[in-house]
């Protein structure tokens, strides 16, 4: 029999039967695949909102930090802005020798033609001033954020410490030991008298070291012991130079890494 025949001989209501459910069969995959995927949550569940950011009260442009510093991480080099003076020169490297060999930064003498320390601090190229004159402070560099540390002198002074923000951030060590640092008037201004171009002169440094060697009882009160003690170690090791270079092993060779 052939499928014409068939499909003619079959009774006509079991026909409109088997299309009817077919119909409904096809209706029903269709609907499946169209439906949405059900939510792994409840409808009114999407997450944790991000909360709205809530201005800070009584904010004022000209209040905020309008220089260019760079937040310092661990061991990065902190810049200290020097000019032509042998006092300056001495007592940069005394505060340089204290953060490279005591709190294991680098340290970069940043030269300023005509003391524009100011300018320096504000753009972010030098770190710390340590002649700031607090009228300039009181004027500019207050409102602009940057730090007063106090004066290194024994007596009432209008030079003062002036920090980038970033280096409290850095280091609350290295702030609190410029706050303490006050090497003693008398004794810097001898040192520092005898540091000359002329072959029986000084140089910074070693009247830096010299320092440090004839007046422990003095430096070690600036700083927390174990910072201390790393200085005391690089004096000890006659290391005279702004640079602490570590070795490692390497066959038989050291090779001296910055």
């Amino acid at each position: 029999m052939s499928h014409g025949s068939l499909v003619n001989d079959m009774n006509p209501n079991r026909l409109s039967h088997l299309l009817f459910a077919l119909m409904v069969t096809l209706a029903l995959i269709a609907g499946a695949a169209c439906a949405p995927e059900e939510e792994p949550f409840p409808f009114e569940y999407h997450g944790t909102p991000t909360p709205t950011p809530v201005p800070v009260a009584n904010a004022t442009p000209e209040k905020i930090i309008t220089h260019k510093y760079d937040i310092i991480s661990k061991g990065e080099t902190i810049k200290i802005g020097e000019w032509d003076d042998n006092t300056l020169k001495m007592l940069n490297f005394l505060v340089g020798y204290v953060i490279i060999f005591g709190f294991d930064h680098a340290v970069e003498l940043v030269d300023l033609e005509d003391r524009h320390y100011g300018d320096a601090l504000l753009a972010g190229d030098v770190h710390i001033a340590l002649w700031m004159e607090e009228n300039w402070h009181n004027s500019t560099g207050d409102d602009a954020g940057i730090v007063d540390l106090g004066t290194l002198y024994e007596g009432e002074s209008d030079l003062r410490i002036g920090a980038s923000p970033a280096l409290e951030e850095a280091s609350k060590g290295i702030a609190e030991f410029l706050r303490s640092f006050v090497p003693g008037d008398e004794t810097v201004d001898s040192l520092a008298s005898r540091i000359t171009g002329g072959r029986t002169g000084m140089r910074p440094n070693v009247a830096g070291v010299k320092y440090f060697k004839e007046n422990s009882a003095v430096w070690t009160q600036w700083i927390a012991p174990e910072v201390a003690e790393g200085v005391q170690t690089a004096i000890d090791d006659n290391k005279t130079g702004l640079i602490n270079r570590k070795c490692i092993p390497d066959g038989g060779n050291q090779n001296c890494i910055r």
